[in-house]
């Protein structure tokens, strides 16, 4: 159900995909079967809003952006440098084996509604 997606489900929405197939499955099922898929590396986490957290398939490193309208969650192909790395490492003291970048605004589709709601009426 996650593994072949391309998106960035919440584990409700990974829980009404198996739902269809298996009607009587928990939220707290799919929550234990996400952390073991995480902890076994086949899956990541990504941060949403409001505290919600997005499951990914892709285990690669990559950014995200999130739409702070709907919550979509989509990949960003851009590379987190060496460069950058090295300036957490010298401010943090950290020996840096990772990063998440996500990146917040506004998708495209909830752009053009929120640009069509709020462009002023024409007068006729």
């Amino acid at each position: 159900m996650l593994l072949r997606k391309e998106d960035h489900p919440t584990a409700e929405q990974v829980l009404a995909r198996v739902r269809r197939r298996l009607p009587h499955v928990s939220l707290g099922t799919v929550y234990r079967n996400l952390d073991k898929l995480v902890r076994c590396g086949r899956v990541t986490r990504v941060p949403g809003g409001e505290g919600r957290m997005h499951f990914d398939a892709r285990t690669d490193h990559h950014c995200h952006a999130r739409c702070a309208k709907c919550g979509r969650v989509v990949d960003v192909e851009l590379e987190v440098g060496q460069e950058m790395t090295e300036q957490a490492r010298q401010c943090s003291g950290f020996r840096v084996t990772g990063a998440s970048l996500v990146f917040e605004g506004l998708c495209p589709d909830c752009a053009a509604e929120d640009w069509k709601t709020s462009k002023p009426k024409e007068r006729g």
